[in-house]
């Protein structure tokens, strides 16, 4: 509906020879916006049912989001500091280069790992 506005406000007409909707009638603007309507609709349901099945599978007690990757930390420091690349240490470790670089960052520069 957005765009069929801005459509109408620069003085273009939406006509789709395939679904038969010409927007310079007023029977074609109906159409459109009935299946505007429509397409709203399910978007809403779609999200009404992803919020149930999410809270639901809380009630089960499902553990939802990303799994947490674990690494050694300790290793992943000797490796850097043997002069290796932060790629070249992630893919030793098995890890994503971001999830490495992540890794680091949340260590305090004072913890025993970076000593």
């Amino acid at each position: 509906m957005t765009a069929l506005d801005d459509f109408r406000a620069r003085g273009i007409d939406f006509i789709s020879i395939h679904d038969g909707i010409d927007t310079s009638t007023p029977a074609g603007r109906f159409s459109f916006t009935i299946i505007a309507a429509v397409a709203k609709l399910e978007r809403e349901l779609i999200r009404e049912r992803t919020k149930a099945g999410l809270q639901a599978a809380k009630r089960r007690g499902a553990e939802l989001g990303r799994l947490r990757v674990e690494f050694d930390l300790g290793r992943a420091v000797e490796l850097r500091r043997a002069g290796r690349s932060i790629r070249e240490v992630a893919t030793a470790l098995g890890v994503h280069p971001t999830t490495h670089h992540r890794a680091i960052l949340a260590v305090p520069q004072s913890s025993p790992e970076l000593a």
